[in-house]
């Protein structure tokens, strides 16, 4: 787990553009999914694809949707953070 931010993740799979981890806040019981870009110097189109996503936060559902709760930094790297149940990814 990594202690630099407020989140405590560690990583589910690692792909060729993103990493998907999975955790929970530091004061926050709550599950989270996180997302990163997985090379230190993304491309901008990685990072788009983020921002879009983030910016869906607002018209998702939590009943059916990972819903976003932050766009930061984490290890370096670009990631967004979504809340969401248990079970798997």
């Amino acid at each position: 787990m990594s202690p630099d931010s407020e989140y405590l993740v560690e990583p589910l799979r690692t792909g060729a553009e993103l990493t998907l981890y999975r955790g929970r806040g530091r004061s926050d019981p709550t599950p989270i999914l996180g997302v990163a870009v997985a090379v230190e110097q993304p491309s901008p189109r990685s990072l788009r694809r983020l921002e879009h996503e983030y910016a869906l936060a607002n018209e998702l559902d939590a009943a059916w949707a990972a819903r976003p709760l932050a766009l930061t930094r984490h290890q370096g790297r670009a990631v967004l953070f979504l809340r969401t149940q248990e079970g798997s990814p």
